[in-house]
């Protein structure tokens, strides 16, 4: 009743006809592997293979056959098991977790994914790039020996464990911090718990290389702190303003010596409100207000 329910053919149109002749195998090479298998003397068990209803419907089944003494004939009984939404379901799935990778490797960030007992159930090459781990550490997947090799790149590995393990004792709770690394790299590091409704499944560890842009901070510091040095201490009268309305912003102790005006004076104001300018064809020169 089941093949003719998948089928959609009678069982008086089925009596008379062949599975070749019904056109019910979508791919000739399944019959022949069957029919090769019950030659050879032996079952076909749970094959997969697709077959055509009369509707033209395909559907995958799980195939079984073998071969047994009917009277004085030597037949084949055959039986079939629906596996297309089972099959569907699989596949919907294998196409979430591909896409899911897939997106994992895009990001600019290393990915970490580690469930609830501590297995690692997760991550992109750009995390195993980022830590240089090798290839069969990462195949072992046990976030110990992970953590062990990690802790070893660190300046401060006791601030690292330390912030590990209290995550792990709140499983709720996220954070963010900077890692500084032997080698001179600092890693942003953010985690989070891994949810599906309100139920806690594991934690997600991702980490940034910001080296560059801590070095140009840096250097930008360095910077401004060399000009305000070269400010202060010019002993010319220097004057900050703004070029939209000429309003000041700074001054230093050459033009507060000068023109004896202390910055609280001065600031927020322009040189005209000041009256600095002896000719007022010199302030326009200068194309300001």
């Amino acid at each position: 009743m089941h093949l003719q329910k998948i089928s959609g053919f009678t069982r008086e149109e089925a009596l008379a006809s062949t599975t070749l002749k019904l056109n019910l195998w979508v791919h000739e090479k399944d019959r022949q592997n069957m029919i090769a298998t019950l030659r050879q003397g032996r079952a076909m068990v749970s094959e997969e293979v697709m077959l055509r209803a009369k509707n033209g419907i395909i559907y995958t089944v799980l195939f079984s056959a073998q071969t047994i003494q009917f009277g004085k004939q030597l037949c084949i009984i055959s039986s079939i098991e629906d596996i297309t939404d089972r099959k569907l379901a699989v596949n919907m799935l294998e196409s979430s977790l591909s896409l899911l990778q897939a997106t994992l490797e895009s990001t600019a960030d290393g990915i970490l994914v580690i469930d609830q007992i501590g297995k690692v159930t997760q991550f992109n090459k750009k995390f195993a790039e980022m830590w240089r781990i090798p290839d069969e550490l990462l195949e072992k997947k046990i976030d110990e020996q992970l953590l062990n090799y990690v802790i070893i790149q660190l300046l401060e590995p006791e601030e690292f464990i330390s912030k590990v393990k209290w995550l792990y004792e709140h499983p709720g709770e996220s954070s963010f911090d900077n890692l500084k690394l032997k080698d001179g790299r600092v890693f942003e590091r953010y985690s989070q718990p891994q949810k599906i409704g309100i139920n806690i499944l594991g934690r997600v560890w991702s980490f940034r290389d910001i080296t560059e842009r801590v070095r140009y901070m840096k250097a930008l510091e360095q910077s401004e702190e060399k000009f305000r040095k070269a400010f202060y201490r010019n002993p010319d009268a220097i004057v900050i303003s703004r070029l939209e309305d000429g309003m000041i912003v700074s001054i230093n102790k050459g033009f507060t010596q000068i023109m004896e005006y202390t910055e609280e004076e001065v600031k927020g104001k322009t040189a005209s409100e000041l009256n600095i300018w002896a000719s007022p064809e010199d302030r326009e020169s200068l194309r300001i207000v």
